[in-house]
């Protein structure tokens, strides 16, 4: 959204990808408030074990907005190298020797 707001500044776009303003309307509004409500309410159950959560309650709102950017990241760049592969070449996974040894091999 502030993409498309920022290009419409300086070019005419199209009507459906024209954006006015980057403020959130009604319904952004509410699923913000929303979300921050589910947090506060998840928070006050979990002090009870944790008596210091209240202060990672800003923290809190950015752990989504991180992990979509960690999934967009990945699916970018695993997605040309899973399609773009050599042919024939199969994907296997080849599990780290980790040093454990199972019961028979002695």
């Amino acid at each position: 959204v502030f993409t498309l707001w920022f290009l419409g500044l300086f070019f005419a776009l199209p009507s459906p990808l024209n954006t006015a303003t980057i403020l959130p309307g009604w319904s952004g509004l509410l699923l913000g408030t929303t979300c921050l409500l589910q947090f506060a309410v998840s928070l006050v159950i979990d002090s009870r074990y944790e008596t210091s959560l209240g202060r990672t309650y800003y923290w809190i709102v950015w752990y989504p907005m991180i992990y979509w950017v960690i999934q967009v990241v990945t699916s970018v760049t695993a997605l040309p190298r899973a399609i773009f592969r050599r042919r024939g070449k199969r994907a296997t996974w080849t599990s780290p020797d980790r040093g454990v040894r199972g019961a028979d091999s002695g």
